[in-house]
């Protein structure tokens, strides 16, 4: 019995589907009718999900503001779900059966009037994958077979670095599989029997106690892009490293220096003013007289000294910043645009350095990065891609070079590497794969 059915390419990660796996996990093994509401974050937006499952009838809707992404119809069959992106498109529809089995998934990219992939069972354990061929206007079938997934552990992150990381993976009643051609799985599962064997060629040597012990881990830090970047040495000057001390403690963005901002216990604010949002800041600001009206579609000045202040464009209540809206910087640039909640950054919202390149994309609470989301160093041009908590990275993540090129993928900690990780070199070899503590290797793999 088939779970849920991911295919990357279209679905993304099988953390998107982790809802519907539970829900339908727990009612194909108990049959008992479940209901209920449940929520999130998915690619940084937070999202909401109500459902009924019982049988012959289920009923589901994942929400993002007001945005439907997945819905459950009734067909004579049993039913399907419908899968959209944060624009409205439809990307995915996923058919179940009366008593709940999976049939079929479609799967779309700009045309709905034929799907561009389509996957269903084979009738056994595998499964069978149609991909449109554009040229000919027909389906290639490809049939595909199972091989064991071990979780997020260190051994599956080095299955996978020797035998490429498949695009399908399914949760089952039999356990989580990914889904490749014979010939991958084959040597999927070739590599997990060295594995269990010990075989020299496919486990790096690890180095012994006392080479541990005089061994320094690779230094990293994660993206501390809420410090500005130092500036860039002229062509042919000498690159001075700048201590840690001698970074300014001032922010590099307008919205983290605002003088008047309701972080600040008695802030003395100058009354809010107001203008009209379909003219935006044409004709000047236009003082509001009427007091009883508490919520205006308009800009707010936000002063930061006597020669700079910014522009915020979007909904005010009672002088605070609600809702969606963007705060714009004296040089016509993008502070930030996203969410507000009393004058905070809360929600999803896209975050800009002075010079206008964006720095931060995600979720945030209270003014601090909260969530799923994804940093740009102004420093050296690495990313970080993951969770975040207190504006801190914390949970899974992954980080980049300035070349997209991948150098840690794992758990973090407080902005350390701790838990299952694996580090990459330039070439893209593993350089550790096994356990971190607070930014240490523990105990895994080493290459050597």
């Amino acid at each position: 019995m088939f779970y849920t059915v991911c295919y990357r390419r279209y679905d993304g990660s099988a953390q998107n589907s982790a809802v519907l796996t539970e829900v339908r996990r727990g009612y194909l093994t108990t049959h008992k009718s479940k209901s209920g509401k449940t929520g999130g974050c998915l690619a940084g937006r937070e999202f909401a999900v109500r459902y009924k499952i019982g049988p012959g009838k289920f009923s589901w809707r994942m929400t993002s503001g007001k945005t439907v992404l997945q819905r459950a119809y009734r067909q004579k069959y049993g039913y399907y779900i419908l899968t959209r992106n944060g624009a409205g498109e439809t990307v995915g529809k996923a058919r179940f059966g009366r008593d709940h089995a999976w049939l079929q998934t479609a799967y779309y990219l700009g045309n709905t009037a034929r799907p561009e992939a389509v996957l269903k069972p084979n009738g056994g354990n595998g499964l069978v994958l149609l991909r449109l061929v554009p040229e000919t206007g027909r389906y290639a079938r490809a049939e595909l077979f199972p091989s064991e997934s071990c979780g997020a552990t260190a051994r599956q992150s080095l299955v996978n670095a020797i035998a490429g990381e498949p695009e399908i993976y399914a949760e089952t009643d039999g356990g989580g599989f990914f889904y490749c051609p014979l010939k991958e799985t084959e040597r999927r599962m070739a590599v997990m029997k060295d594995l269990s064997a010990g075989k020299e060629s496919v486990i790096p040597e690890w180095p012994g106690p006392d080479q541990d012990k005089k061994e320094e881990p690779v230094p990293f830090v994660y993206i501390e892009n809420d410090r500005p970047a130092p500036e860039k040495p002229a062509a042919g000057a000498a690159a001075v490293p700048l201590p840690a001390a001698s970074v300014p403690a001032e922010p590099d963005y307008a919205a983290d220096h605002e003088l008047y901002s309701t972080e600040k216990p008695t802030p003395p604010a100058p009354p809010a003013r107001y203008t009209v949002a379909g003219k935006g800041l044409n004709g000047g600001p236009q003082v509001s007289d009427d007091l009883s009206l508490r919520v205006e579609r308009g800009t707010k000045r936000i002063v930061i000294s006597a020669e700079e202040s910014y522009t915020y464009f979007g909904k005010v209540i009672d002088g605070l910043r609600q809702g969606r809206g963007r705060t714009q910087m004296h040089n016509g640039y993008t502070a930030y645009e996203g969410n507000y909640l009393n004058d905070k950054r809360d929600g999803f919202g896209a975050y800009y350095y002075k010079s206008g390149k964006i720095c931060y994309v995600g979720g945030w609470k209270a003014n601090k990065r909260d969530g799923v989301g994804v940093s740009y160093s102004s420093r050296d041009g690495s990313i970080f891609v993951g969770r975040w908590k207190d504006n801190i990275p914390t949970g899974s993540g992954a980080a980049f070079d300035a070349q997209g090129r991948l150098i840690y993928t794992g758990e973090w900690k407080d902005g350390l590497r701790h838990g299952h990780g694996t580090e990459y070199n330039q070439d893209g070899e593993i350089v550790f794969t096994g356990e971190f503590r607070e930014d240490r290797y523990y105990s895994g793999y080493k290459r050597i």
